[in-house]
């Protein structure tokens, strides 16, 4: 389970087990961000559209990490008023995973 920051460090722990081929029961995510450079776009409004260019996307990125899960399932939820991360960063790290899964949306704001 991971919120956040920490949904892309939950990612990244079950995509290197998945790796092992240890076994993972499930990854749930909690107001993912897409990436490193579109979280510091959201979050630093004009001031992230210069940030972006010093931000990494080769680490702990959801986008491309959950392609990297397997057949693990997969749910994310997500909040359709979240003030940091909109709701289509949750719906395309969603869409990205090749395992079953599932969205949910909540109502209420970032934090769970």
């Amino acid at each position: 389970i991971g919120h956040s920051n920490g949904a892309a460090i939950a990612l990244d722990l079950a995509s290197r087990l998945y790796k092992k081929n240890e076994e993972v029961d499930s990854v749930v995510l909690l107001a993912p961000y897409l990436s490193p450079k579109a979280a510091t776009v959201e979050t630093k409004g004009n001031k992230g559209k210069y940030l972006q260019w010093f931000v990494s996307n080769r680490y702990l990125n959801p986008q491309r990490l959950v392609k990297q899960i397997g057949n693990i399932p997969l749910t994310v939820i997500h909040s359709i008023r979240d003030r940091y991360f909109p709701l289509d960063h949750g719906v395309q790290v969603f869409s990205g995973s090749n395992s079953t899964s599932e969205f949910l949306v909540k109502g209420s704001d970032h934090m769970p």
